[in-house]
């Protein structure tokens, strides 16, 4: 019975302290004659003197003594070394009772303030005495002593900002880098904390203080050596080092992401060895089939391109997933002009589910092969001089969620512009009068047109300007100029407006997608504030 209850007893504190009650687990671990973990329980309540009576009890002189040094009482602290056979720091506490008055130990009442504010004097052991006199060999020699206070105490004295700077300096100079980094974190030098972090190896907390010091590129590379793939890829690409998240993501064991990155990089010759090595039991297998299936196409490797997707044909059409791998096979079939093939998947969907997407419309629009056969896939040129083929549009982040006909349509209503390098093609404060692609080249963004070179971002092939002209939004906040080898698509405004409202299907999946693209813009613009 008696068993019973210590054992309640204990578990009841435990509780407490799992609570954060560190008072009341104080008090059952003292009731249990448990002296050593109530003394733990009264330091996490900042009770140190109580703690170090605990201590003493428990026999743990050399602890008992550490939180009297820290509660300035020197006389009990140099007791208590002496018994623990540690003369050096009983000495060093019997130097602080020299120091200081008898009448300033004993009282507990406020002193007035003095009219002029002294600065607070330096600690009296001998590390900062060598640390006032310039000698900091000889105190990194006193501080790596045998047997010598830790850093933990040192910080923990009062001091001006001075002595706690070249305290700092002597904790980088013996390699204690991560006192060092809590000696000038406590400085407010952040920067100079994280570096001694790093050394120290505590990657992840010299990131995050990289990450508040505005250094991008020492933050990523801290998470990548704490293994914070994720956190790091995420920097590098914010910054536009896609290669380096990529390498990330390649970590992550995300080849999809990661080829993305390679791409925008404009490294497909990097993306296309990954996409083929991932083996048929990785779980992004298919994904990364796809991807590597349409880049071939791009780059006209036809065959090469129908024996990377061949194992995806052969999935069945059991599950949600299997369906949606199948369509999107068929919609890449279709991209690479295997209409006859990509005919012959989409019947196989209808067969297990009618109705499934627009599997239906799909099957009626390839059906019509002869006519394709004879015909251009853009139904009407562009220009007379010049057409656009819908796999650039598909780049174009915007219009993802368009199928392979609705950018066909939408081809039909642009026209491809070719803007001469330096050329303005949209001035600060005015409106646009329609929406462009970029096919090719590029738009440099600058606040100062007579300085083309003040440029403050780019738009590059896949990107998009001009979203005024379908939402009525704000006028052109910068002056866009056309780069060297640039290539356009642009719709006007009429035409468009035209288009979304006679193709309504077209212009909700149009719709939803700006919807889409204006909310991330906020969300980046909302964290880039705080």
């Amino acid at each position: 019975m008696i068993i019973d209850k210590a054992k309640d007893r204990a578990d009841r504190a435990r509780e407490f302290l799992e609570n954060g009650q560190y008072r009341e687990a104080a008090s059952a671990f003292i009731s249990l004659g448990d002296y050593a973990s109530a003394a733990r329980a009264l330091v996490c309540a900042r009770e140190y003197k109580e703690a170090a009576k605990n201590y003493e009890k428990a026999q743990k002189l050399l602890d008992a003594a550490k939180l009297y040094l820290l509660v300035k009482e020197w006389q009990k602290a140099a007791d208590l070394f002496s018994l623990a056979g540690d003369e050096i720091r009983a000495e060093v506490a019997r130097e602080q009772l020299k120091r200081v008055s008898p009448e300033v130990v004993k009282s507990d009442t406020p002193q007035p303030a003095s009219v002029e504010t002294k600065e607070e004097p330096w600690p009296q052991n001998d590390i900062f005495k060598a640390l006032k006199n310039g000698d900091v060999n000889i105190a990194v020699n006193l501080y790596l002593k045998q047997g010598a206070v830790s850093g933990w105490s040192l910080l923990a004295e009062p001091m001006p900002k001075s002595a706690l700077s070249a305290l700092a300096e002597m904790f980088l100079m013996a390699r204690d880098y991560s006192i060092a980094g809590d000696a000038f974190k406590k400085l407010g030098n952040e920067k100079k904390a994280a570096e001694c972090y790093s050394l120290g190896g505590l990657y992840e907390d010299a990131a995050e203080l990289y990450v508040r010091c505005k250094e991008s590129e020492l933050a990523a590379h801290n998470f990548e050596k704490a293994h914070q793939f994720d956190k790091a890829g995420k920097i590098h690409f914010e910054e536009g080092r896609f290669v380096e998240a990529a390498r990330c993501y390649e970590k992550l064991n995300d080849p999809v992401k990661a080829a993305g990155m390679y791409l925008k990089a404009n490294k497909s010759d990097l993306a296309l060895p990954l996409l083929q090595s991932i083996p048929p039991s990785h779980q992004h297998f298919a994904q990364c089939r796809l991807l590597a299936g349409k880049i071939l196409f791009q780059k006209g490797k036809r065959e090469l391109a129908l024996s990377l997707i061949e194992p995806l044909l052969h999935y069945d059409t059991l599950s949600d997933s299997s369906l949606d791998i199948l369509y999107q096979v068929a919609g890449l079939l279709e991209f690479g002009k295997e209409y006859d093939r990509a005919k012959e998947v989409y019947l196989k969907i209808q067969k297990t589910r009618f109705g499934y997407k627009d599997v239906e419309k799909r099957i009626e629009t390839l059906s019509k092969s002869d006519v394709k056969e004879k015909q251009p896939i853009v139904s009407q040129p562009i220009s007379t001089e010049e057409t656009v083929e819908t796999n650039a549009l598909r780049e174009c982040s915007l219009l993802d969620k368009l199928t392979l006909e609705d950018l066909r349509k939408l081809s039909t209503s642009g026209t491809i512009l070719h803007p001469k390098m330096g050329e303005v093609i949209l001035k600060k404060g005015e409106q646009s009068k329609g929406l462009y692609i970029v096919l090719e080249g590029g738009i440099s963004i600058t606040s100062d047109p007579g300085n083309p070179k003040s440029a403050v971002g780019f738009v590059t092939r896949g990107d998009y300007f001009g979203l005024g002209a379908l939402v009525k939004g704000p006028s052109q906040p910068n002056t866009l100029i056309a780069q060297n080898g640039t290539k356009l698509f642009f719709i006007p405004e009429g035409d468009l407006e035209h288009l979304v409202t006679t193709e309504l299907e077209l212009g909700l999946k149009l719709y939803r997608s700006i919807a889409e693209h204006l909310v991330q813009t906020m969300v980046k613009m909302s964290k880039k504030s705080k």
